[in-house]
């Protein structure tokens, strides 16, 4: 099982070279929506993409019943998990909350960040 500190560190039971193939952009996100510096990467597993000038590495997930976020920065090693049991109210209520945290975090002014929130 690998965990988020795995992911941070590119640590066991991978070794780097296995994280950084995985990390590999395979095709291009086209459906960012301008969230991102440039459009996200499609690797295997994850998104990658620039964040406010760092490199972020996420996955998102719902099913009927359940949603999730994993969100990480290798460069500042900070990453952020959210999950909840529902399926669209947890995806909104996850990307507003890893999305405010990280940029708290980065400190990104309250005018450059993005409007998370559902009007």
């Amino acid at each position: 099982m690998l965990t988020l500190e795995t992911e941070l560190e590119e640590g066991g039971p991978l070794d780097k070279a296995t994280h950084a193939a995985l990390r590999l952009p395979k095709s291009i996100d086209t459906d960012g929506g301008g969230v991102f510096d440039a459009p996200a990467t499609v690797a295997s597993g994850w998104f990658v993409a620039s964040y406010k000038g760092n490199k972020v590495i996420f996955h998102n997930g719902m099913m009927e019943s359940h949603g999730a976020l994993v969100v990480f920065f290798p460069g500042a090693k900070y990453g952020v998990i959210a999950m909840g049991n529902s399926a669209i109210e947890a995806t909104v209520v996850s990307e507003i909350l890893v999305w405010g945290l990280v940029d708290n975090k980065l400190g990104v002014p309250e005018e450059r960040r993005h409007p998370w929130e559902v009007k």
